[in-house]
């Protein structure tokens, strides 16, 4: 099989703190159908996906969370108590197969007191190929390191706190090396497949109208 014709599929998505949902992990498939009661959590499934789509297309945090109901806040686990700062917040994540293998991306985002990306992971073919970090609060930007394998193993910078800093990777890393290829292969296999993300909402009411014309 060759794998250069693969197209990037998420195949894992994981909310490990989102709303009603702690440490869960769901397989999806070509064709994933959730199931389960009213309250059970389908719709947050769904809308965690919808925020990494948003922000693997480029989208800052603020607007991929504008179509949550309640705001960023509502995205914070329930129960969640701040800590010594005021701060809370949630953590999604996806796993993406394609040409370069499993590649797993993950988030940690703060809610309160002021919304940003406090940390961000990227992994794939054994490596750690980006992390962020939040070492500044004043600031708006984590630092980020990501893997060159080269002469120098780590590559550090500052990136923005408000956007997906796999999506910026292609913008930020030569690919002079192998190691700078790997980060640049796996950040562009998971920013395609979740660009490739739309959301399907049907609107019976609408339909209807239409079909009364």
């Amino acid at each position: 099989m060759n794998t250069d014709s693969v197209r990037p599929a998420v195949t894992e998505l994981r909310l490990s703190a989102f709303k009603t949902h702690r440490g869960v992990t769901l397989p999806l498939g070509p064709l994933t159908l959730l199931s389960g009661g009213s309250g059970s959590g389908k719709s947050s499934a769904l809308q965690a996906y919808a925020i990494l789509a948003r922000l693997g297309s480029g989208e800052s945090l603020a607007r991929a969370l504008a179509e949550v109901a309640g705001g960023p806040s509502a995205c914070v686990p329930t129960g969640a108590r701040p800590d010594g700062q005021g701060r809370r917040g949630f953590r999604i994540g996806c796993t993406v197969d394609g040409p370069a293998g499993p590649v797993s991306l993950d988030l940690a985002v703060q809610a309160e007191p002021e919304l940003r990306i406090v940390g961000e992971r990227l992994t794939g073919g054994g490596e750690t190929l980006l992390t962020t970090a939040l070492t500044d609060p004043t600031r708006p930007a984590v630092q980020a390191a990501w893997h060159t394998a080269g002469a120098t193993p780590v590559t550090r910078a500052p990136l923005p706190d408000d956007r997906l800093g796999t999506s910026l990777l292609p913008l930020r890393v030569a690919g002079k090396t192998a190691g700078q290829r790997l980060v640049l292969a796996a950040a562009e296999q998971v920013v395609v497949a979740l660009r490739s993300a739309f959301v399907c909402d049907p609107r019976p009411e609408v339909m209807r109208a239409v079909g009364a014309v």
